[in-house]
């Protein structure tokens, strides 16, 4: 199906021969919205936002192949595949290299993914990446229980790379708290805490 908008108005619905898969452009955002237009930032901020919300759908959905186009030019390529090898097409070889491989299953969660050895610490939080039932979030709590795993081990001021996936009962999970959805609340996000940063 060819789905067409402009200005938040359905322009066009007709069925179209295409390749399987989903196709998404978007093109001079908020142009019939100069209150929204006049708070954007740089064009290069912008992309980032963009670009990183990418990578997080690229991260959390290793099964589909994404290919991802600005201005003309593949910024992404890259084909369904096993996680650990998404990760290195992702991160390079190098940042591959220094993750540990994490599952652990309990009565309350299920946690995988990946950690970076404290000496691959950054100074800056941009390689941390928490994933709840396959949707990104940001949570400065959980945050704080999967950093104090490394007490001792990283300079203050450092912070380790990881890429968590929790799976945990959608019945113990609120994801309407924020416009966003990148908060949610837990029902017992306490023993969640504890299990992270034991």
């Amino acid at each position: 199906t060819l789905l067409r908008i402009e200005g938040g108005s359905l322009e066009e619905q007709t069925r179209d021969q295409a390749p399987k898969g989903t196709s998404i452009s978007v093109r001079n955002l908020f142009f019939n919205t100069p209150a929204r237009r006049q708070f954007m930032k740089s064009d290069q901020t912008e992309y980032r936002h963009i670009a990183d919300t990418v990578q997080r759908y690229i991260l959390s959905h290793p099964n589909v192949h994404f290919t991802f186009i600005s201005d003309g030019s593949a910024v992404y390529d890259i084909p369904a595949e096993p996680l650990p090898r998404r990760v290195k097409n992702l991160f390079g070889d190098k940042m591959a290299s220094s993750l540990i491989e994490v599952n652990e299953e309990t009565d309350v969660l299920t946690i995988s993914g990946f950690i970076g050895r404290p000496n691959f610490a950054k100074k800056s939080r941009g390689d941390q990446y928490l994933f709840v039932n396959g949707r990104y979030i940001t949570s400065r709590y959980l945050n704080h229980a999967i950093v104090k795993t490394y007490e001792n081990m990283i300079e203050a001021g450092e912070y380790p790379m990881y890429i968590i996936f929790l799976n945990v009962n959608p019945r113990e999970v609120d994801v309407n708290v924020h416009p966003s959805k990148l908060e949610v609340k837990f029902s017992n996000e306490k023993n969640i805490y504890t299990i992270l940063s034991t």
